[in-house]
């Protein structure tokens, strides 16, 4: 009996032992997945991280930083070899002619495209047919949201409608500051809708917020006041052209619309 004891002991000191020198925890299990950290552009307000890499092709040699497109396709570029953005459009209060498809927005002459105020729930501008086409490219605006309600920008607009909001025959992006307090990007294909990406934003409704989409191909990159949130490929990209503003609180305020063929990423 009394060697019993003695082996019992002696097999829990060496139990204790081991687990002391695991860190008093149980032993590590030497198969698990281990974490791996990676650099980061910033962590956005959701605290995820959007990895960056440097692209030559966006300034010389040194490159710019861009954000990597969560697509698990190996293309860490911008650039898409396949896609042909050679194409330099102007955008000109002469070659752009926003119209009101739904609600009631006004609009003050001004600078560039001057500015609008969502007059009714659902006033949705945007460019006519006949002007400049916004294939790919960087739009943005500056917007003073209505707490509660989404309003935003729209791209990748196709329609063969004169007037609409949403619905069958209808197929675009929106990027919008959403009900909730989210950065949200969303699409409305042929009336079907899907999120695409959203992140919790935390903002002053009181002032204005700088929402950009940088467009190219598959891939968009969206930002609030010139900061990365997230980035997104879209492998059933929409192919329409036209642009806009879709507000659905009543007095949201747009102004310093610009718009160019050229990837601004900063």
């Amino acid at each position: 009996m009394t060697k019993i004891i003695v082996v019992l002991l002696a097999f829990t000191l060496c139990a204790l032992f081991v687990a002391c020198e695991n860190g008093g925890g149980a032993a590590t299990n030497p198969l698990a997945p281990k974490r791996v950290e990676v650099a980061s552009e910033a962590p956005s307000n959701d605290s995820t991280i959007f990895p960056t890499q440097i692209d030559p092709s966006q300034g010389g040699a040194s490159g710019k930083y861009v954000p990597r497109i969560i697509d698990l396709d190996g293309n860490m570029n911008l650039n898409d070899e396949s896609f042909d953005d050679s194409v330099k459009y102007d955008y000109t209060p002469e070659k752009v002619n926003f119209v009101c498809v739904n609600g009631n927005m006004s609009h003050e002459d001004g600078a560039g495209f001057g500015s609008y105020v969502a007059g009714d729930v659902g006033s949705f501008v945007v460019t006519d047919k006949n002007s400049a086409p916004f294939p790919y490219g960087t739009f943005s605006v500056d917007l003073k949201t209505i707490p509660g309600t989404d309003n935003g920008l729209v791209f990748g607009l196709s329609t063969d409608l004169d007037n609409f909001l949403e619905g069958r025959g209808v197929s675009y992006y929106y990027f919008f500051l959403n009900i909730e307090g989210y950065a949200y990007l969303g699409k409305s294909d042929n009336g079907v809708w899907s999120e695409l990406r959203a992140v919790k934003y935390n903002f002053d409704a009181e002032e204005y917020q700088n929402l950009k989409v940088v467009f190219q191909g598959k891939k968009i990159c969206c930002f609030v006041n010139n900061t990365l949130l997230f980035a997104v490929r879209d492998e059933n990209v929409l192919d329409g052209t036209r642009f806009g503003l879709l507000a659905k609180g009543v007095g949201a305020a747009y102004k310093n619309v610009a718009i160019t063929s050229d990837y601004v990423l900063r």
